[in-house]
């Protein structure tokens, strides 16, 4: 699996899984910012972290 496949996977789980802070999931994922992670989440995910959190959160979707 490549290397930002996993990078994917990883902050979806962590968005959909924890209450980790959207900072600390860029950090821990090598982001350069809140911005660029921000960005990568509307890219890959269509949504921003808040919004698919909050989706998730009113849906319980597991």
């Amino acid at each position: 699996m490549s290397g930002k496949k996993k990078v994917v996977i990883n902050v979806y789980r962590e968005i959909k899984f924890t209450t980790k802070s959207f900072k600390n999931i860029a950090v821990e994922n090598n982001f350069s910012s809140q911005a660029h992670f921000n960005r990568f989440c509307k890219k890959q995910y269509g949504n921003t972290p808040k919004e698919l959190r909050n989706f998730y959160d009113n849906n319980k979707l597991y």
